[in-house]
């Protein structure tokens, strides 16, 4: 069943239009996205994205595996795919799903990945040394996504880090009011090898590594935005509902991601048309 909610506080849209008149001269109510919570997804994803969603003024619906195989794509601009489980993801979403996402993106929807999310964008994934099947993936993003990161996060144990994000991009309208270098919560997220890079535009680049891990292209009309990291999770603040991972043991993040995430809801869904990047 679709959850749906309109967001309607006049005073906090009255900031965030303010916030958004270098990006957009369109309201950001007017965007709606669909978050999406079937089969794999990472646990409080949900609640993370609809929190977020609140803060930036934005209308969301939250879906499942059969919601978006009934085609309830068709009443947003916007996809959220959150991190989660590659196997029960991949499954549940299935053929008629996967091709759901993609009929939308390639006929002017926006679609945002994160961590599996991204891997199942890409062309394929790569996971530990593991070649996956292409047919599990959207393959809408031209790369590979390799992971995990080991450099990062050992596994099995911790499982997770904090993750430097250089910023390599400070033109385009996603990351142009982003600081140089951003502190991300990292879980076995993908960084990505281009098999196309005259399509990509490489926007943050793994500290400890220099491989790519977020970068945005075009996919037939639509836009995509992937990113191996959890810009949604705000590890410092609990205003993203959810204590997470370990709220007495860390970790510790400097600043907010959620006004990179905000401004990539915008420019894949092309409220931006008036800018150029």
């Amino acid at each position: 069943m679709i959850v749906i909610i309109s967001i309607v506080s006049v005073s906090i849209l009255g900031v965030i239009i303010f916030q958004l008149s270098t990006l957009s001269d369109e309201n950001p109510s007017n965007i709606t996205i669909a978050i999406y919570n079937g089969p794999g997804v990472i646990e409080g994803a949900d609640i993370i994205l609809t929190h977020f969603a609140e803060w930036a003024g934005i209308e969301y619906r939250v879906m499942d595996d059969d919601d978006i195989r009934n085609d309830a794509l068709n009443g947003v601009e916007v996809v959220i795919m959150p991190g989660g489980d590659g196997i029960p993801y991949e499954e549940g979403l299935g053929g008629l799903g996967r091709a759901k996402i993609i009929s939308f993106v390639k006929s002017g929807g926006g679609y945002i990945g994160i961590c599996q999310g991204a891997y199942i964008a890409c062309e394929y994934n790569v996971w530990m040394d593991q070649v996956g099947s292409p047919e599990n993936n959207l393959g809408i993003f031209p790369a590979a996504a390799w992971g995990p990161i080991l450099e990062i996060a050992e596994r099995p144990e911790p499982g997770w880090g904090m993750a430097v994000i250089n910023i390599v991009n400070t033109t385009h309208s996603i990351t142009d009011s982003a600081p140089e270098n951003m502190t991300m919560y990292y879980q076995g997220g993908c960084f990505l090898e281009l098999t196309d890079p005259n399509l990509v535009t490489i926007l943050g680049i793994y500290n400890a590594t220099g491989n790519i891990s977020m970068a945005t292209c075009d996919y037939g009309q639509g836009r995509v935005f992937i990113t191996g990291t959890h810009p949604e999770i705000e590890e410092d603040n609990d205003r993203d509902g959810v204590d997470y991972p370990d709220p007495e043991n860390g970790p510790y993040d400097p600043e907010s991601d959620w006004p990179l995430l905000r401004d990539a809801v915008i420019w894949v869904s092309r409220n931006d048309y008036n800018q150029k990047n």
